[in-house]
């Protein structure tokens, strides 16, 4: 309704990771998680957390919006939807919130990680392959050219030897000349 602020009120027992989306019909909505407290001492004990996240975590006005929340902390929350900036204007509103076991996102994480690993780990197979057929093309080519490279390289030596004999002989026919 115009100018109303709803809230839900939720417990995390230990850090977490709050999933929510919302959408309004037409126009915008505010949407605000808050830290409001601790669970009792023995929950709070056993819970463990950080000093952090206390407050007002999130505070978003939009149409729509998907997003994912660290609560760094055990303890009780609200998340409201607040429309009080809109005195004339009703809204239908939609939103879903899930509470997520700080495990169960990292572990999602890893997964999702492993999975893009795996994905480049398939790629790299893919140019290795590619490689090793050019390898395989190439190699005989290769071997061709180097055997061409000792028949120039054995020619070329022969002809070194053949200059060295003719510049002797030339020597000798040039000193035969001169005497």
């Amino acid at each position: 309704r115009a100018g109303e602020n709803k809230s839900v009120a939720f417990a995390a027992p230990g850090p977490a990771v709050l999933q929510y989306s919302f959408r309004a019909a037409a126009h915008d909505i505010c949407f605000r998680v808050t830290y409001v407290g601790e669970l009792d001492a023995r929950e709070s004990a056993a819970a463990g957390g950080s000093g952090l996240g206390r407050g007002r975590l999130l505070d978003v006005r939009a149409g729509s919006r998907e997003g994912s929340l660290a609560l760094p902390n055990g303890g009780r929350y609200v998340a409201a939807l607040d429309n009080s900036h809109s005195l004339l204007r009703s809204k239908d509103v939609s939103f879903e919130l899930r509470l997520l076991r700080k495990a169960s996102v990292l572990a999602a994480e890893r997964r999702g990680a492993s999975a893009r690993l795996e994905t480049e780990l398939d790629g790299r197979a893919q140019r290795a392959a590619e490689l090793a057929r050019h390898i395989a093309i190439t190699e005989p080519k290769l071997a061709a050219l180097r055997k061409q490279l000792g028949e120039v390289e054995a020619t070329l030596q022969r002809a070194r030897v053949d200059q060295r004999e003719n510049e002797r002989l030339l020597r000798e026919g040039q000193l035969r000349l001169a005497a």
